[in-house]
């Protein structure tokens, strides 16, 4: 009886443990919204990723299918200072996105812009936490899956009335949209120096 006792009390802290260590993580996560540097290097990726999608609109133009980078410093950001802080760079960089064209905030693309960063940093902090090329390319696939290729293509439908036929070519251009981001998070997660860097700047 006492054996059974003892390994129904082991086991009850283990199982009590795994919930209080998740809970821990996503208030260290929200943490970071008290750090200046963090915020700092928030503000810096939010522009990154208005300019990139600025040069998307310029190149490819203003329709439902163009090449663009812009969820990449969204994505970085989230799996280096967590879902949160992600949400926060994908929301505002869609916001500054809106004030320059001088058009409302389409409510359905930003809650798509926001998946991006709450995804990328949920799944890349908590599920796949390794660093190598193939753990960065689930990441990716599961973020556009949802926030691009679902949310947004949905968005376009629904309040621009382009096609289902017509936003299928986002599919590819998707795909290799993940593959050319996570080959460049692989390279910058390789650099030991960046890496040390953004563990004293989000512990600082």
């Amino acid at each position: 009886m006492k054996k059974k006792e003892k390994n129904n009390t082991v086991s009850g802290v283990n199982e009590g443990n795994a919930p209080k260590g998740a809970l821990s993580s996503l208030a260290a996560d929200l943490k970071v919204f008290g750090n200046v540097r963090v915020l700092c290097l928030a503000a810096m990726l939010c522009a990154m990723s208005y300019i990139l999608g600025y040069l998307a609109k310029m190149i490819f133009g203003l329709g439902p299918v163009r090449f663009t980078l812009e969820n990449l410093p969204i994505i970085f950001g989230s799996v280096t200072f967590g879902p949160f802080a992600g949400a926060l760079i994908a929301a505002a960089a869609d916001l500054c996105s809106c004030l320059a064209s001088g058009q409302g905030p389409n409510p359905l693309i930003l809650v798509g812009s926001i998946s991006v960063g709450l995804v990328s940093g949920t799944v890349g902090r908590y599920i796949c936490k390794s660093r190598r090329f193939l753990a960065l390319l689930t990441v990716e696939f599961v973020t556009h899956l949802i926030g691009s290729v679902v949310i947004k293509s949905a968005a376009l439908h629904i309040f621009y009335g382009y096609a289902p036929v017509l936003l299928l070519p986002r599919i590819p251009i998707y795909t290799m949209i993940i593959a050319v981001e996570s080959y460049v998070l692989w390279l910058l997660f390789r650099n030991r120096q960046l890496r040390t860097l953004l563990e004293r700047i989000r512990k600082s």
